[in-house]
Formats: structure tokens, sequence, C-alpha cells
């Protein structure tokens, strides 16, 4: 089917040049898909950015659409590869100072109306019974294992604790994040993060 395609795009690509100018991001495409389409290794393709931000954005509107793209008609950058991109800041809690530059570098480069920003805090339900890390957030597991490992935690936490009677409280909500939210224009920037 390869090949048959790339027949197909050979025999048109005088058709593209001649519709759409050089600069045009539908014939960086063509030209782009013609040119994976004769490499042999995956990892050998050099993506360009437009290239790039558009097939993040194809993702974030539906993956399972930008995966059976890839996976049957055009050659698309891995999951892997689009991650590197939108994973550039390693998450973690508090403030951190890559957040504070990347969003001192975008005040800097906007206009005064574009520095107007809305303040906006999210948080997520947490599910009983769940064992995650205070330092990362991620989840660990499952903290339900059976009546003997409960009565086991329960009497750790009391021989720790000598003047607590009352069980633990357990939360029912965590602050996700805050984030400022440009008023006129898609700009968003995560301010912070907090984990309880």
């Amino acid at each position: 089917m390869e090949d048959n395609l790339q027949n197909i795009m050979n025999e048109m690509t005088a058709a593209v040049q001649d519709k759409y100018p050089e600069d045009s991001f539908r014939r960086l495409f063509w030209e782009h898909q013609l040119e994976a389409l004769k490499t042999k290794e995956s990892r050998q393709i050099r993506w360009p950015p437009a290239i790039i931000k558009w097939c993040l954005h194809l993702k974030y509107l539906s993956s399972g659409s930008y995966n059976a793209l890839r996976s049957t008609l055009l050659v698309l950058p891995s999951e892997r590869t689009l991650r590197d991109y939108t994973h550039f800041v390693k998450a973690g809690i508090g403030f951190k100072k890559q957040d504070n530059d990347q969003l001192l570098k975008e005040v800097d480069v906007t206009n005064e109306r574009e520095r107007h920003v809305v303040l906006m805090w999210d948080e997520m339900k947490i599910k009983n019974d769940l064992v995650y890390d205070k330092h990362s957030c991620e989840i660990v597991g499952f903290t339900n294992i059976g009546e003997i490992n409960n009565t086991l935690d329960t009497y750790e936490y009391q021989c720790k604790h000598p003047d607590s009677n009352m069980p633990r409280e357990v939360a029912t909500h965590t602050y996700v994040g805050f984030y400022g939210a440009g008023i006129v224009h898609q700009s968003r920037v995560s301010l912070r993060s907090i984990c309880y």
C-alpha cells in the first residue's frame, strides 16, 4: 500500500506545487509526507515545528482519530515524540522556577492587552482506599488489601501517634493546580500544583 500511495503522491506533486505556495502548510505537509514515505526508519524523520503543532492539535481533539490516521494513512510522529513536546517541564508540587520563567517570558512578548489573565484553580475528587506518593502525586496502589493488612496499618498508626484515639481523617478532594489563563488569547500557564 505504501508503494501505491507513494506513486500517487509522486504523480500529484506537480499539481500540489502549482496550487499551493511554497510557504503554505499544505505544501509543507505534502512534501514531508512524500519524504517520510521514502524513509525506511521512522526514527530518522525530522519533524518541522508546524507539523508537530498540527499533530498535537489533532491528538488533543481526538487521540483515537490521531492513532487511526497514523496507523492507516499518514506518516505522523509517534505518541512518544509528541509527549516530548508536551512534557518539557517535569511535573511537581509547589511553585517552580521553570514555570515562573516561562510566565515571565510570555509576559515580556505580549502586548498590554494580552497581559490580563484570570487566575483559576482546579480540584479533583480522591477515590477512597488509594495510596499515592505525596512528592510526585503518582498513584501507588490501594490501601484496602485485606483485613489483616488494614489491622496492621491501624496498629502501626496508633504506635506512631499514641495520643490519637480517633482514626485518621481521609481527604475527599485535592487542589490540583492554579492556572493563569488569558482573557483575550488562548494562553494558559500552570502556576502551582498542590497535592495533599
